[in-house]
């Protein structure tokens, strides 16, 4: 069970990162989904094994403090994996 091991995806609306996202959601892990579309990331997240598992934080990652300010609105405390998509 991977169910304490938080995965970060970035670009994870659509492409590659919702892909990514799904396959690691059907094997457990709880995720965070961040890119700037907002409503891509809240359609990615309905479309996941166990929706509640998982949060979405609209952000531009070319912005060191907006992925922090993500992170801590995210509660995590540790990270298992980032997966820089975008």
């Amino acid at each position: 069970m991977n169910s304490n091991k938080t995965v970060v995806i970035t670009g994870a609306g659509s492409g590659i990162g919702q892909a990514t996202a799904k396959t690691l959601a059907e094997q457990g892990y709880p995720l965070i989904l961040l890119g700037r579309n907002e409503a891509a990331l809240e359609k990615a997240q309905g479309t996941l094994k166990n929706p509640p598992a998982h949060q979405y934080f609209s952000c531009d990652i070319r912005k060191p403090e907006k992925i922090r300010d993500a992170l801590v609105k995210s509660g995590v405390k540790n990270l298992h994996a980032v997966i820089a998509n975008a």
